[in-house]
């Protein structure tokens, strides 16, 4: 748990940015004369994760603009994420040390509250992951740090993600005590957000405090849920991970719980949709052995008649 609570979390933090080769070809910055045309291409770039050159597209729409426009607060924003982003010019602290200074100016800018939130939010962030994958933070600090953004942003999409990873770090070192509070806090975030953008997104830190609390029987149920809720991205259908609950289904089932009729479900249903998944072996494998083991039983309780 330790070594997802220093770079998992991190990784939870910026996975919705998707860094690629940049295309050849693309028109320079400095060719823009409007500050909403430079935050496109900025933007843009920063999507193809041509960092350097997104930064220099913000730079102009800042340049551009109004110190108190709306426009200004979303360069300043759009500038801080190109430089803590990227890996040119130094180490991740460096960089989030550099990218500071432009969340906090459009954290605290007022022409846009939208801006406003997700700067606060990526500030916070910067704060949690400073030093990098090597140095343990002070999450007792951090933790505040994020619950600064959900109570100044409580209806705000950024204010609830900074909520859930404030109660997410509970978890960091697998104790009970902490994993029981964090279940409380859940339900207190789902009460109090049950139709937002993040209404559901609690149940995998569910799943964390059950097994940290070693209760099978409410981790297998909201392991199933999550499952059945489960969104295929049918543009990277790739990245369907069904497989993968199937299997820690059965195995929590055959193993944890003894329920070997909830286990075979699984396990079928491994077999039946995923068959040229790698663990369609091994599916068919704890069929067999389940089927064993009550053989088995079978045979030593008519012994003991």
């Amino acid at each position: 748990m330790r070594s997802w609570s220093r770079r998992g979390i991190g990784m939870v933090l910026t996975a919705g940015v998707a860094a690629v080769l940049p295309l050849a070809g693309c028109s320079p910055a400095h060719s823009l004369s409007k500050p909403t045309d430079a935050l496109t291409e900025g933007w843009d770039l920063f999507r193809l994760g041509d960092y350097p050159v997104a930064e220099a597209a913000f730079v102009r729409a800042a340049a551009l603009s109004k110190p108190d426009s709306a426009e200004h607060q979303r360069a300043l924003y759009g500038r801080g994420m190109t430089i803590w982003l990227s890996t040119a010019g130094g180490t991740i602290t460096r960089n989030s040390q550099r990218a500071e200074t432009f969340f906090e100016r459009a954290a605290v800018a007022t022409a846009d509250p939208n801006i406003a939130a997700w700067s606060a939010l990526a500030l916070a962030r910067t704060f949690h992951l400073m030093g990098g994958g090597d140095v343990v933070p002070d999450y007792a600090a951090v933790r505040e740090g994020y619950n600064r953004v959900y109570r100044r942003f409580p209806q705000h999409a950024a204010g609830q993600e900074a909520r859930l990873y404030a109660i997410a770090l509970r978890l960091v070192d697998s104790k009970p005590a902490e994993a029981e509070i964090a279940l409380t806090e859940l339900d207190a975030f789902d009460r109090a957000h049950p139709s937002d953008l993040h209404a559901g997104n609690t149940q995998p830190f569910r799943a964390m405090c059950y097994e940290i609390l070693n209760r099978p029987a409410e981790l297998i149920k909201i392991k199933i849920t999550m499952m059945e809720q489960y969104q295929l991205d049918t543009l990277a259908p790739q990245t369907d991970d069904r497989a993968r609950q199937c299997w820690e289904i059965a195995s929590l089932a055959e193993f944890r719980l003894g329920d070997f009729a909830l286990a075979r479900k699984y396990y079928r249903m491994i077999l039946a949709e995923y068959d040229v998944e790698v663990r369609s072996y091994a599916a068919r494998r704890a069929l067999a052995r389940m089927d064993r083991m009550e053989a088995e039983l079978a045979r030593a309780e008519k012994g003991v008649k």
